[in-house]
């Protein structure tokens, strides 16, 4: 188009308006290569035109915590932990934070004498991109933080390893809680948006495990982020339904659940108080698609769960200041803004792609002529002919006593010489010539009244992909003013019924708090996060055998990560070099060691030589005599190797009867550990061997944190059978209880009725079960090896249970072989 062309349109346009005189010879369209406006920043606006509390965010200060940190001890966090996770991706959280956050504050007060401000903590799990932040960071008295960014986060998972995630996500919390000494720590956990629902539920309620007796899960529905809105009652209560089904299977320790966000206010909140009552039989709907049957169906599924409360819909918390748009676009001022400008709000649904041309433009404004609400313009740099139809289009507009229509506009970066538009578009609207000269005849020309923000770095597509998102927007640090969160607490108070969220609640928190909870339940999670937490307080030193085994190379740099361990590598070291290099591997922590100058020396030729892999085997046990703690082999080695390697070199020790091995069998489907043994050494050990075997994996048990309830498996429970392979076992019993009578045990019993109390009631005898724990057994001593090895891989492959071990018992320093089909 022509800038005649252009000018035509606006006079054609507007030609009834006295004030739109536009002479189209009274311009210069002169381009030239000079930057010459000064592209002023608005970050250092912020500060002047903001009306928030500048705090500091806590962070972690690793994202492993491999060194220096509070976490390298064995004290497990004291703080109860509140869960909120959502159903959907970008669910708005600060609505439901703020109101919580008062609501635990109350719950702790009133259960602890020693309550004071700041035992209450909010952290998010994740830190999205651009900064983004909860509002809740800027509440006074709060410690406010987060744990990881989304892209680390994805890192991590994009290797499978979701359990190092939630390791990373505990270790977060429980650093946060106790450098703040929160009582009370709210966590938000957004969505990662490249994964399910499913599998953000199984992620959290892991970490909500880890801390089982002490967290609690609230499900979070936002109905704008599930587009739920226009949908039936029963549509969204059968989604909410579903999110509560979801997080059951996943084990969370779900307490209920809140709506938030939601258009038809009044009558979800009919319906949530239906679901309280205790005689769900006779509830009741009017809904139109809602049959009769269907809320006693909805509540009992609720139950014991419950829907806590339903938030509205509110377009005051849905607005964004122009300023956090443009900071969150790394935007520059191209028109000078006042501060009251810089803090308009602008809808997200009045954000205006404009790629039409200049008629399309102007009719689309001009049909927003009767609408009160501004609209942000959003287009290239380029389009030097809608910049100006959209001043003159405000100019008209006020002079007319319309309702101005534009709040500012965003130029973008189409292409690489995009300067010379900002340029000219700068010159333009300043009623100056780029070179600086006045240009003449422009009386009728003014400086801009609308506020032009320049994006360089971004072109049109990708700024609507940034504005489509709520997370650039709404979940800024700086997006919430002290109106809003003054706003937020009183459509919380209007909305939710307080007492009815403090019962859910106090519950559990009230009965925590002040109380010691290093008890817990031996669950496979927080096994697995207290062995961490022990071996970063104790940060030994352990050798790989296999050092240039893709599989060790790879659990060398998991634990160097994790801070569990100083990593010795036994193998070559250029070789060990080059495949780490080639798998992504860091291991820069680690100490590598050559096996040839330790396998010549003269106190190591006396060895059986097994070969070349045991001989490794050898090398690795033969560090341990200069102050290596322990050793991991047998990727490339078999047990036997194995075990006769670390025999010859470091020996057993001397009160040991035997040496056996002793499996960690932890149960996901079940959320339980148990130990298995001897599933790996002996072939069929006598009576007397059995009952030594069963003492020394109970002591091993217990210095793992586990209670040892044993059981000696046979194929009889009791007296009910007979044979030579169940009078070994009675007498293995026997033999235990002289030896250790305090240690709780039962024998001989059949699997089933060791581990099921249904069918322990059935089998079992009172007489039979003096400790009573026939059905709870969680210590597993196989009568000879042919069972137990089968037992622990058909266990491992049905369920697909992680297998820790096999743990060699009874040498002088701790060996763990693996199987040579190992994962890291």
């Amino acid at each position: 188009m022509s800038t005649f062309t252009l000018f035509q349109r606006l006079v054609k346009f507007r030609a009834q308006s006295p004030c739109f005189s536009v002479n189209p010879w009274h311009f210069s369209f002169q381009l030239v290569s000079e930057n010459v406006f000064r592209r002023k920043s608005i970050v250092g606006l912020r500060s002047l035109c903001s009306d928030t509390l500048n705090r500091k965010l806590w962070s972690p200060k690793s994202l492993y915590f491999s060194q220096n940190t509070n976490l390298a001890s064995d004290r497990l966090a004291k703080s109860e932990i509140v869960l909120l996770i959502p159903l959907s991706p970008g669910a708005e959280f600060p609505l439901v934070s703020i109101g919580l956050l008062d609501a635990l504050s109350r719950i702790q007060n009133a259960s602890s004498a020693e309550a004071s401000t700041g035992n209450v903590g909010y952290l998010r799990t994740l830190r999205e991109d651009l900064d983004s932040l909860a509002c809740v960071s800027r509440l006074k008295d709060v410690p406010s933080g987060w744990c990881i960014t989304e892209e680390n986060a994805e890192e991590i998972l994009k290797k499978g390893n979701r359990r190092e995630l939630q390791e990373v996500l505990t270790c977060c919390i429980e650093q946060f809680s106790e450098e703040n000494q929160t009582q009370v720590t709210l966590v938000e956990c957004p969505h990662l948006r490249k994964h399910s629902a499913t599998s953000n539920a199984d992620i959290y309620a892991g970490v909500a495990r880890t801390f089982q007796g002490n967290a609690r899960v609230i499900l979070l529905a936002d109905f704008v982020a599930a587009h739920l809105n226009n949908e039936s009652i029963s549509s969204v209560m059968r989604f909410v339904t579903e999110g509560v089904r979801m997080l059951r299977l996943a084990r969370a320790p779900l307490v209920g659940g809140l709506v938030t966000r939601a258009k038809a206010h009044k009558q979800l909140s009919e319906f949530a108080t239906l679901l309280t009552k205790e005689e769900h039989n006779q509830v009741n709907t009017t809904e139109k698609d809602q049959k009769p049957s269907d809320a006693p169906i909805l509540a009992r599924s609720m139950a014991p769960e419950r829907l806590l409360g339903v938030l509205p819909y509110d377009p005051v918390l849905e607005t964004t200041r122009l300023i956090d748009i443009a900071n969150a676009l790394k935007g520059t001022e191209v028109t000078g803004a006042s501060c009251e400008v810089l803090k308009k709000q602008i809808d997200p649904n009045n954000i205006v792609i404009a790629t039409m041309n200049v008629d399309s433009l102007l009719d689309f404004c001009h049909r927003r002529s009767n609408r009160s609400d501004e609209c942000l313009i959003v287009c290239s740099a380029q389009r030097i002919d809608l910049l100006l139809a959209l001043q003159q289009l405000h100019r008209a507009a006020e002079h007319e006593d319309l309702t101005p229509r534009v709040a500012a506009v965003i130029l973008t970066a189409e292409s690489p010489d995009s300067d010379l538009y900002f340029d000219t578009a700068k010159a333009l609207l300043k009623g100056m010539h780029p070179k600086g000269e006045p240009v003449r005849n422009c009386d009728s020309f003014e400086p801009a009244l609308i506020p032009v923000f320049a994006v360089t770095t971004l072109n049109t597509y990708q700024v609507a992909s940034l504005l489509s998102k709520d997370y650039a927007l709404r979940d800024r640090e700086s997006h919430v003013t002290l109106e809003k969160l003054q706003r937020a607490r009183e459509l919380y108070a209007l909305h939710i019924d307080g007492m009815l969220l403090e019962s859910a609640l106090s519950g559990h928190i009230g009965t925590v708090l002040g109380t010691e909870s290093g008890l817990r339940a031996e669950t496979a999670r927080i096994f697995e996060h207290t062995m961490y937490r022990k071996a970063r307080a104790a940060r030994r030193s352990v050798v790989l055998a296999d050092g240039e085994s893709s599989t060790a190379l790879g659990a060398a740099a998991r634990a160097i990560r994790l801070g569990l361990a100083s990593i010795v590598l036994i193998g070559r070291e250029q070789e060990i070099m080059k495949k780490s290099n080639q798998l992504g591997l860091d291991l820069s922590g680690a100490k590598v060691i050559d096996p040839k100058p330790i396998l010549d020396a003269e106190e190591m030729k006396g060895y059986t030589d097994g070969g070349e892999a045991e001989s490794l085997a050898r090398a690795a046990a033969s560090t341990m005599l200069s102050g290596v703690d322990a050793m991991v082999c047998g990727l490339e080695t078999t047990t036997f190797e194995t075990v006769r390697a670390a025999q010859q070199v470091i020996g057993v020790r001397k009160n040991a009867f035997l040496v056996s091995s002793l499996f960690f069998m932890l149960l996901e489907d079940q959320d339980e550990v148990l130990c298995y043994a001897d599933c790996a050494l002996n072939p069929d050990p006598s009576a007397i061997e059995l009952a030594h075997l069963a003492a020394q994996t109970a002591a091993a048990a217990e210095s793992f944190g586990i209670s040892p309830r044993v059981a000696l498996l046979s194929y009889s429970t009791g007296q009910s059978g007979s044979g030579p392979l169940v009078e070994k076992v009675i007498e293995a019993g026997k033999l235990l209880r002289e030896m250790h009578p305090e240690l709780p045990c039962v024998s001989p019993i059949q699997y089933d009725a060791a581990r099921s109390l249904r069918v322990a009631r059935t089998k079992v005898k009172p007489s039979e079960d003096v400790f009573g724990i026939a059905g709870r057994a969680n210590v597993l001593i196989f009568p000879e090896l042919m069972s137990a090895n089968n037992a622990y891989k058909a266990v491992q492959r049905t369920t697909g249970a992680t297998v820790i071990g096999p743990v060699i018992l009874g040498l002088n320093k701790p060996v763990c072989d693996v199987s040579r089909a190992a994962s890291v």
